[in-house]
Protein backbone atom coordinates (compact mmCIF):
# COMPACT_ATOMS: atom_id res chain seq x y z
CA UNK A 1 0.00 0.00 0.00
CA UNK A 2 2.78 2.42 0.95
CA UNK A 3 4.64 1.52 -2.27
CA UNK A 4 1.52 2.25 -4.31
CA UNK A 5 1.07 5.67 -2.66
CA UNK A 6 4.72 6.55 -3.28
CA UNK A 7 4.37 5.55 -6.93
CA UNK A 8 1.25 7.70 -7.38
CA UNK A 9 2.97 10.64 -5.68
CA UNK A 10 5.96 10.28 -8.03
CA UNK A 11 3.66 10.36 -11.05
CA UNK A 12 1.97 13.53 -9.80
CA UNK A 13 5.34 15.23 -9.18
CA UNK A 14 6.54 14.20 -12.64
CA UNK A 15 3.46 15.78 -14.26
CA UNK A 16 3.96 18.97 -12.27
CA UNK A 17 7.59 19.16 -13.41
CA UNK A 18 6.56 18.70 -17.03
CA UNK A 19 3.99 21.47 -16.66
CA UNK A 20 6.57 23.84 -15.15
CA UNK A 21 9.07 23.08 -17.91
CA UNK A 22 6.46 23.93 -20.53
CA UNK A 23 5.62 27.19 -18.80
CA UNK A 24 9.21 28.41 -18.38
CA UNK A 25 9.83 29.56 -22.01
CA UNK A 26 6.72 31.76 -21.95
CA UNK A 27 7.79 33.30 -18.65
CA UNK A 28 11.31 33.96 -19.93
CA UNK A 29 10.11 35.27 -23.28
CA UNK A 30 8.01 38.07 -21.79
CA UNK A 31 9.40 41.58 -21.73
CA UNK A 32 7.78 44.74 -20.42
CA UNK A 33 7.65 47.80 -22.63
CA UNK A 34 7.38 51.15 -20.86
CA UNK A 35 5.61 53.82 -22.91
CA UNK A 36 7.67 56.98 -22.48
CA UNK A 37 5.80 59.23 -24.91
CA UNK A 38 3.34 59.27 -27.79
CA UNK A 39 2.81 61.84 -30.53
CA UNK A 40 0.18 62.25 -33.21
CA UNK A 41 2.00 61.45 -36.45
CA UNK A 42 1.15 59.89 -39.78
CA UNK A 43 3.02 56.73 -40.76
CA UNK A 44 6.37 57.66 -42.37
CA UNK A 45 7.61 55.96 -45.54
CA UNK A 46 11.14 55.78 -44.13
CA UNK A 47 12.65 56.50 -40.72
CA UNK A 48 16.35 56.51 -39.82
CA UNK A 49 18.54 57.98 -37.07
CA UNK A 50 21.98 59.54 -36.85
CA UNK A 51 24.81 59.28 -34.32
CA UNK A 52 23.54 62.27 -32.34
CA UNK A 53 20.13 60.75 -31.69
CA UNK A 54 18.27 62.80 -34.29
CA UNK A 55 15.56 61.10 -36.33
CA UNK A 56 14.68 61.64 -39.99
CA UNK A 57 11.21 60.81 -41.28
CA UNK A 58 10.24 60.81 -44.96
CA UNK A 59 6.61 61.19 -46.06
CA UNK A 60 4.82 59.93 -49.17
CA UNK A 61 5.19 63.45 -50.60
CA UNK A 62 8.98 63.27 -50.31
CA UNK A 63 9.32 65.73 -47.44
CA UNK A 64 12.11 64.84 -45.00
CA UNK A 65 11.72 66.13 -41.44
CA UNK A 66 14.39 66.05 -38.76
CA UNK A 67 13.39 65.52 -35.10
CA UNK A 68 15.25 65.38 -31.83
CA UNK A 69 14.98 62.29 -29.63
CA UNK A 70 11.84 63.56 -27.85
CA UNK A 71 9.97 64.29 -31.08
CA UNK A 72 10.47 68.04 -31.45
CA UNK A 73 10.67 69.18 -35.07
CA UNK A 74 14.06 70.67 -35.90
CA UNK A 75 14.25 71.11 -39.67
CA UNK A 76 12.48 70.16 -42.90
CA UNK A 77 13.82 69.39 -46.36
CA UNK A 78 11.48 69.91 -49.31
CA UNK A 79 12.71 68.23 -52.53
CA UNK A 80 11.93 69.55 -55.99
CA UNK A 81 9.49 66.71 -56.75
CA UNK A 82 6.95 64.76 -54.75
CA UNK A 83 8.18 61.17 -54.58
CA UNK A 84 9.11 58.87 -51.73
CA UNK A 85 12.87 58.86 -51.11
CA UNK A 86 14.81 55.93 -49.70
CA UNK A 87 16.67 57.20 -46.64
CA UNK A 88 20.03 55.68 -45.67
CA UNK A 89 22.48 56.99 -43.02
CA UNK A 90 25.96 57.84 -44.26
CA UNK A 91 29.09 58.62 -42.28
CA UNK A 92 28.34 60.13 -38.85
CA UNK A 93 25.98 63.04 -39.41
CA UNK A 94 24.93 62.84 -43.04
CA UNK A 95 21.89 61.32 -44.68
CA UNK A 96 21.36 59.90 -48.16
CA UNK A 97 18.03 60.41 -49.90
CA UNK A 98 17.55 58.52 -53.16
CA UNK A 99 14.67 59.61 -55.42
CA UNK A 100 14.00 56.69 -57.79
CA UNK A 101 11.98 58.37 -60.54
CA UNK A 102 14.49 61.17 -60.91
CA UNK A 103 17.39 58.72 -60.34
CA UNK A 104 18.94 61.34 -58.07
CA UNK A 105 20.96 60.65 -54.95
CA UNK A 106 21.02 63.67 -52.61
CA UNK A 107 23.39 64.00 -49.65
CA UNK A 108 22.11 66.07 -46.72
CA UNK A 109 24.14 67.33 -43.77
CA UNK A 110 23.01 67.47 -40.12
CA UNK A 111 21.14 70.71 -40.85
CA UNK A 112 19.33 69.15 -43.84
CA UNK A 113 21.32 71.26 -46.27
CA UNK A 114 21.96 69.50 -49.57
CA UNK A 115 25.72 69.19 -49.89
CA UNK A 116 25.74 67.20 -53.13
CA UNK A 117 23.41 65.69 -55.69
CA UNK A 118 24.24 62.87 -58.11
CA UNK A 119 22.16 61.85 -61.11
CA UNK A 120 22.61 58.21 -62.09
CA UNK A 121 23.42 57.45 -65.74
CA UNK A 122 20.83 54.67 -66.17
CA UNK A 123 17.71 53.12 -64.67
CA UNK A 124 18.32 51.46 -61.33
CA UNK A 125 16.65 48.68 -59.36
CA UNK A 126 16.10 49.75 -55.78
CA UNK A 127 18.11 52.61 -54.33
CA UNK A 128 21.60 53.89 -55.06
CA UNK A 129 23.97 54.40 -52.13
CA UNK A 130 27.34 56.01 -51.46
CA UNK A 131 30.40 53.91 -50.77
CA UNK A 132 33.02 54.71 -48.14
CA UNK A 133 35.24 56.18 -50.89
CA UNK A 134 32.36 58.42 -52.05
CA UNK A 135 31.59 56.51 -55.23
CA UNK A 136 28.05 55.25 -55.84
CA UNK A 137 26.74 51.68 -55.73
CA UNK A 138 23.66 50.83 -57.78
CA UNK A 139 22.03 47.87 -59.54
CA UNK A 140 21.18 48.42 -63.19
CA UNK A 141 18.02 47.13 -64.86
CA UNK A 142 20.04 44.36 -66.53
CA UNK A 143 20.93 42.95 -63.07
CA UNK A 144 24.49 44.26 -62.83
CA UNK A 145 25.91 45.64 -59.59
CA UNK A 146 27.96 48.72 -60.44
CA UNK A 147 30.23 51.13 -58.62
CA UNK A 148 29.95 54.49 -60.34
CA UNK A 149 32.40 57.38 -60.43
CA UNK A 150 30.29 60.54 -60.93
CA UNK A 151 33.23 62.82 -61.76
CA UNK A 152 34.41 60.58 -64.61
CA UNK A 153 30.86 59.44 -65.45
CA UNK A 154 31.90 55.81 -65.66
CA UNK A 155 31.57 52.54 -63.77
CA UNK A 156 34.74 51.46 -62.01
CA UNK A 157 33.38 48.03 -61.08
CA UNK A 158 30.68 45.75 -62.53
CA UNK A 159 29.44 42.44 -61.15
CA UNK A 160 26.62 40.39 -62.70
CA UNK A 161 23.86 39.41 -60.26
CA UNK A 162 22.04 37.09 -62.64
CA UNK A 163 22.83 34.09 -60.42
CA UNK A 164 21.06 35.81 -57.51
CA UNK A 165 18.32 37.99 -59.02
CA UNK A 166 15.63 37.83 -61.69
CA UNK A 167 13.84 40.71 -63.47
CA UNK A 168 10.92 40.12 -61.07
CA UNK A 169 13.04 40.44 -57.92
CA UNK A 170 12.11 43.37 -55.71
CA UNK A 171 15.04 45.29 -54.20
CA UNK A 172 14.22 46.77 -50.81
CA UNK A 173 17.63 48.11 -49.83
CA UNK A 174 21.20 48.55 -51.00
CA UNK A 175 23.61 49.71 -48.30
CA UNK A 176 27.24 49.61 -47.17
CA UNK A 177 27.61 48.75 -43.48
CA UNK A 178 30.67 47.73 -41.48
CA UNK A 179 32.82 47.14 -44.59
CA UNK A 180 30.26 45.01 -46.36
CA UNK A 181 27.66 45.69 -49.01
CA UNK A 182 24.14 44.40 -48.37
CA UNK A 183 21.48 43.84 -51.03
CA UNK A 184 18.05 43.11 -49.53
CA UNK A 185 15.46 41.52 -51.81
CA UNK A 186 11.95 40.22 -51.17
CA UNK A 187 13.40 36.76 -50.46
CA UNK A 188 16.93 37.08 -49.13
CA UNK A 189 19.84 39.24 -48.06
CA UNK A 190 22.88 39.11 -50.34
CA UNK A 191 26.23 40.04 -48.80
CA UNK A 192 29.24 41.30 -50.79
CA UNK A 193 32.66 42.66 -49.92
CA UNK A 194 33.58 46.18 -51.00
CA UNK A 195 35.06 44.87 -54.26
CA UNK A 196 31.71 43.46 -55.32
CA UNK A 197 32.64 39.84 -54.55
CA UNK A 198 29.75 37.68 -53.33
CA UNK A 199 30.28 36.42 -49.78
CA UNK A 200 27.07 34.80 -48.58
CA UNK A 201 23.29 35.11 -48.35
CA UNK A 202 20.62 34.83 -45.70
CA UNK A 203 16.95 33.91 -46.18
CA UNK A 204 14.87 36.91 -45.19
CA UNK A 205 11.11 37.39 -45.00
CA UNK A 206 10.97 41.15 -44.32
CA UNK A 207 8.52 43.12 -46.45
CA UNK A 208 10.27 46.46 -45.97
CA UNK A 209 13.84 47.73 -45.73
CA UNK A 210 15.72 46.31 -42.76
CA UNK A 211 17.56 48.49 -40.25
CA UNK A 212 21.04 48.02 -38.76
CA UNK A 213 22.18 48.53 -35.19
CA UNK A 214 25.53 47.37 -33.81
CA UNK A 215 26.32 43.93 -35.20
CA UNK A 216 22.70 43.10 -35.99
CA UNK A 217 20.01 43.88 -38.51
CA UNK A 218 16.38 43.98 -37.48
CA UNK A 219 12.88 44.15 -38.95
CA UNK A 220 9.22 43.51 -38.08
CA UNK A 221 7.73 40.07 -38.73
CA UNK A 222 4.75 38.29 -37.12
CA UNK A 223 4.27 41.01 -34.50
CA UNK A 224 7.86 40.63 -33.36
CA UNK A 225 11.11 42.50 -33.84
CA UNK A 226 13.38 39.97 -35.53
CA UNK A 227 17.14 40.38 -35.04
CA UNK A 228 19.86 38.65 -37.09
CA UNK A 229 23.53 38.83 -36.12
CA UNK A 230 25.52 39.94 -39.15
CA UNK A 231 28.47 37.61 -38.54
CA UNK A 232 27.19 34.56 -36.68
CA UNK A 233 23.74 34.48 -38.29
CA UNK A 234 22.17 33.95 -34.84
CA UNK A 235 18.55 35.04 -34.61
CA UNK A 236 16.54 36.40 -31.70
CA UNK A 237 13.29 38.30 -31.35
CA UNK A 238 11.27 40.57 -29.10
CA UNK A 239 7.50 40.85 -28.96
CA UNK A 240 6.24 44.20 -30.17
CA UNK A 241 4.24 46.36 -27.75
CA UNK A 242 0.68 44.97 -27.94
CA UNK A 243 -2.47 46.50 -29.43
CA UNK A 244 -0.78 49.38 -31.25
CA UNK A 245 -0.73 48.04 -34.84
CA UNK A 246 2.91 49.06 -35.24
CA UNK A 247 4.06 49.24 -38.86
CA UNK A 248 7.57 50.70 -38.69
CA UNK A 249 10.25 50.87 -36.01
CA UNK A 250 13.61 52.41 -35.23
CA UNK A 251 15.81 50.88 -32.52
CA UNK A 252 17.99 53.57 -30.94
CA UNK A 253 20.13 52.51 -27.97
CA UNK A 254 17.75 52.08 -25.02
CA UNK A 255 14.65 53.32 -26.88
CA UNK A 256 12.28 51.87 -29.44
CA UNK A 257 10.54 54.33 -31.76
CA UNK A 258 7.39 52.66 -33.08
CA UNK A 259 5.00 54.03 -35.71
CA UNK A 260 1.39 53.16 -36.41
CA UNK A 261 -0.89 54.79 -38.99
CA UNK A 262 -1.66 57.69 -36.65
CA UNK A 263 0.85 57.73 -33.79
CA UNK A 264 4.55 57.74 -32.97
CA UNK A 265 5.30 55.85 -29.75
CA UNK A 266 8.54 55.94 -27.77
CA UNK A 267 9.24 52.92 -25.54
CA UNK A 268 11.93 51.81 -23.16
CA UNK A 269 12.28 48.29 -21.80
CA UNK A 270 11.68 47.35 -18.17
CA UNK A 271 13.77 44.22 -18.71
CA UNK A 272 15.78 42.71 -21.52
CA UNK A 273 14.46 39.17 -21.66
CA UNK A 274 14.31 37.71 -25.13
CA UNK A 275 12.77 34.63 -26.69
Amino acid sequence: MVFLLIRRLSCVLFRINILLINLVPFTLSAQSWVLEDSLASSLPSFVIGDADGRLYLATDQGVITQYNHVGDTLRTYQPSSQEVPTLVPWQILRVQAYFPFQQVLSILDQNLNEVSSITLPETTLGNATLSADQLVWYISSDLVLKKYQPVLDQATLSTSLQWHLTPQTQIYLLREYQNRLYVQTNEQLLIFDLFGNFLSKLPLSAQQAVQFFGDELYFISDQKIQFIHLYSGDRRNLLLPPEKNIRKILWEKEYLHAFSERFWYVYSMADHAQN
